[in-house]
């Protein structure tokens, strides 16, 4: 028997797609917003230790000002760096990471087994067995290449973003009005692809998850 789709499934699928592809004007806002955060982000340490040895540090002037609201600022610093606070979160972190892999390892079997079930159901003349897991097999690959493919890229495309924001700040020290706007826009340009990019492999990864729990 033929699955009949209706137009306007069909239609919203491919208007979905489309957009998706080619994001509107706000996306591309709110992805040149994300990346110019990150940017910043990845220069917290920089600008902190900038401002610390040019700015509070030395004497005179405003670092006399500043000295003694610096040291309360270490003070507040080192006091939160050791207290439980962060090994509170640190270990919070691991066991959400924990629980994700406990979660996926779950999953996976879990489908294994619908798709044994599946197979031993009461089929038609026309089921073909081989067939049936040709596809279970392809969809599983598939949805193992696009989750494997996402975990690298977030690792290289993170480091690309260090490095970028490494630059970005050079940029800003040693800044030149025309020559330094135009490559830190250009830094901002190539973070923005990168974010694009990882938004369209997460689109991939998490389709191709559905995808093997499709027809059960």
């Amino acid at each position: 028997m033929t699955n009949i789709e209706s137009y306007s499934t069909s239609n919203s699928i491919g208007v979905t797609s489309k957009q998706f592809l080619w994001p509107g004007w706000s996306q591309l806002l709110l992805y040149v917003l994300v990346s110019f955060l990150l940017l910043l982000v990845f220069n917290v340490k920089n600008a902190w230790s900038y401002l610390n040895n040019n700015i509070i540090a030395p004497q005179g002037g405003l670092g006399a000002i500043l000295s003694s609201n610096n040291r309360l600022l270490k003070h507040i610093f080192n006091s939160f760096s050791h207290s439980i606070v962060l090994q509170v979160l640190f270990w919070v972190a691991i066991g959400c990471f924990v629980y994700v892999i406990i979660w996926f390892i779950r999953n996976i079997a879990i489908n294994i087994m619908n798709d044994i079930a599946a197979d031993n159901y009461v089929h038609p003349a026309t089921y073909k067995r081989l067939r049936f897991w040709e596809s279970i097999l392809v969809r599983k690959v598939f949805s193992g290449i696009s989750i494997f493919t996402l975990i690298i890229y977030i690792g290289a495309s993170t480091k690309m973003v260090m490095y970028l924001s490494g630059l970005c700040f050079r940029l800003v020290q040693n800044f030149q009005p025309i020559r330094s706007l135009l490559e830190i826009a250009a830094c901002v340009l190539v973070t923005t692809v990168l974010v694009y990019i990882l938004i369209l492999l997460t689109h991939v990864a998490v389709m191709s998850w559905r995808l093997i729990y499709r027809d059960l």
